[in-house]
């Protein structure tokens, strides 16, 4: 059961398959978890819910991952934000670079070990007081 400061993480991923295996995962490790398939279905989700981090992949549909990110940035200040890609370039830069600079904490290259997920986010949880 999961004792730490985040309670509630929200993935944004168009790979459902993939989307889907973190989200069991994670609940299994006593979070409680949304999915959303792109940006403009996890903003719309964000602006409902209570949220601790946000998982997004980079390239989707309707809503990319760089965008939402800016979004998150500008709504959601405080929400934690890692990101997720296959490690593509655009415009000459890693996108998972971009990310960062645009404002996600920390960032996941795939494929990555589930294991390596639950620990990045042991690591960004705030200690109790």
């Amino acid at each position: 059961m999961n004792c730490s400061g985040f309670k509630t993480i929200l993935i944004i991923d168009d790979d459902a398959p993939l989307a889907g295996g973190i989200q069991k995962l994670l609940v299994r490790n006593g979070y409680v978890v949304h999915v959303a398939r792109n940006g403009k279905v996890g903003l719309a989700l964000l602006e409902r819910e209570p949220v601790d981090l946000v998982i997004t992949d980079i390239f989707m549909e309707e809503m990319e991952g760089l965008e939402t990110i800016l979004a998150i940035r500008r709504l959601f200040p405080s929400i934690r934000l890692v990101a997720m890609s296959g490690g593509s370039t655009l415009v000459g830069l890693d996108c998972l670079d971009l990310a960062q600079a645009l404002g996600a904490e920390t960032v996941l290259r795939k494929p990555f070990a589930f294991d390596t997920l639950v620990d990045m986010i042991r690591k960004l949880e705030p200690v109790p007081a």
